[in-house]
């Protein structure tokens, strides 16, 4: 019931739109402190996974919200998405979005990282990337979640989440 009343909080209008089972996963992610969320990786690394973390939510701006407001980027020692944020420019060949402003980027007096980004590919369609680059006592380590959504009730092509990043630019 806690889980659902947060996922009300941030997305009042269509939290009751989704499936039980989505909300919960949401409410996990959204309820996830900077130790959890780095702890639920590496378990999911540990069990075979090769990708990232992964949740399912409604649409561009709910996945826009969840991304924008993950509260493990605060805790991990980010600040909240603003001026104090780079933009971030897509620089890998293959991607539909290359030399597009897809997000944010920030890093900390540490050498820490946070990328907050849009992107799309053939297999998880559209979504939003959180990659942390935290300093560990094994070195620098990476911490992912893919924040996936639909267009319009069905899955996005790459040419929407390419209007979706020139609306960034």
């Amino acid at each position: 019931m806690k889980i659902l009343l947060l996922i009300s909080l941030f997305f009042p209008s269509l939290s009751f739109a989704l499936s039980c089972e989505r909300a919960e996963k949401m409410g996990e992610y959204l309820s996830m402190n900077g130790t959890k969320f780095m702890e639920a990786y590496k378990k999911h690394k540990l069990t075979g996974n090769a990708d990232e973390l992964r949740v399912a939510v409604g649409d561009v701006n709910q996945a826009r919200k969840m991304a924008y407001n993950f509260p493990a980027l605060k805790d991990l020692g980010f600040p909240p998405i603003g001026k104090n944020w780079e933009p971030f420019v897509v620089k890998m060949e293959k991607s539909s979005l290359k030399d597009m402003r897809s997000g944010w980027k920030y890093k900390n007096a540490e050498g820490e990282i946070a990328i907050v980004r849009l992107d799309y590919d053939p297999v998880k369609g559209a979504h939003y990337n959180i990659d942390v680059m935290k300093k560990t006592p094994k070195g620098k380590e990476s911490f992912k979640l893919s924040i996936e959504f639909d267009c319009n009730g069905k899955p996005c092509t790459g040419n929407q989440v390419k209007e979706l990043a020139k609306k960034m630019n």
